[in-house]
């Protein structure tokens, strides 16, 4: 018998954190603007993380289906895999992520109905990236495609979606993407990260990969280029005005970098959970980030009001 706990964490909720960072950096971006409504923040939230648990429900049954989730899967040894722990057939987890699509569909089109056929393309987007990101034929994660697609799909779409569901005008959009490339490239990091653990696994099943492709000791100096590449950029859009200085806060985040790189060239290995420990650092990045932009807000309503 199935809980309510299992269906919780067959989605994988604990990667949510980046999609929750996501639409609300995208969101608080257009809080000082006319249109902004933290009803849809809410919806938006609610409706990128059904899209983004049905990823992973999909993610999961197509792996299994192709062989690439065994027992002996590096990232099936820290997580219960849905199907290989027989708490979910293949058709369950497929008939449960129609159910989360339908539901992300549902807020979608009401979306539609108040900003109009940008929300459509958006939409169209997303389910095409999200869907074949495991499912065939397409299957580009195999195809040494996946970091590109989530950096996309994390960055610019739906940093930039979540602003355009909250401002009508659509003039500080390239700002808004420009600071939208930071949190891309934080999920990108995190299935990059996914991948440095899988190399050898994924070799061995023909699963092409940018961490494979390159070999162990190029894949991790690149992960070490984008974990700086994420800081110079924040330090390049602040001096550009695009972020405030307050935003240097998020480099309290760089402890919790140096101690995931220290030991990968130091002891040689990469951890089993190495994706998740990525994924905190960008969790508390990101929560670092827009808590800054929020600052900046009131700070900038505070010396209007006192100006006044």
């Amino acid at each position: 018998m199935r809980t309510i706990k299992d269906y919780f964490f067959a989605t994988r909720p604990w990667s949510f954190t980046m999609t929750v960072n996501s639409v609300v950096l995208g969101s608080i971006l257009a809080v000082s603007e006319p249109g902004f409504n933290l009803i849809h923040l809410l919806f938006t939230v609610i409706g990128m993380v059904c899209v983004h648990g049905a990823t992973n429900l999909l993610n999961d049954y197509y792996d299994e289906k192709y062989g690439a989730d065994t027992p002996e899967a590096p990232g099936c040894r820290y997580r219960p895999h849905p199907v290989l722990t027989k708490l979910f057939t293949r058709r369950h987890l497929l008939v449960y992520s129609m159910v989360l699509y339908a539901c992300s569909l549902g807020l979608g089109v009401y979306f539609i109905f108040i900003r109009g056929w940008p929300i459509i393309v958006l939409m169209a987007l997303g389910g095409f990236c999200s869907i074949f990101y495991t499912a065939g034929p397409i299957r580009y994660k195999a195809r040494a495609l996946g970091e590109a697609a989530v950096f996309f799909l994390w960055g610019p779409l739906m940093v930039g979606g979540s602003y355009i569901i909250q401002s009508p005008d659509l003039r500080s959009l390239f700002k808004v993407v420009v600071i939208s490339v930071i949190q891309g490239l934080w999920v990108l990091l995190v299935i990059y990260a996914n991948n440095l653990k899988d190399l050898d696994f994924d070799k061995d099943k023909s699963i092409h990969t940018v961490a494979n492709l390159l070999g162990k000791r190029k894949a991790l100096i690149l992960y070490v280029s984008f974990c700086a590449l994420i800081f110079l950029l924040l330090g390049v859009e602040i001096a550009l005005g695009y972020l405030h200085l307050v935003s240097l806060a998020a480099l309290l985040t760089l402890p919790l970098v140096i101690k995931l790189i220290l030991p990968l060239f130091r002891d040689k290995t990469i951890p089993v959970d190495f994706d998740p420990k990525t994924a905190q650092a960008g969790m508390f990045f990101g929560f670092l980030l827009n808590a800054s932009i929020i600052v900046q807000f009131f700070l900038f309503s505070q010396a209007i009001m006192n100006g006044s």
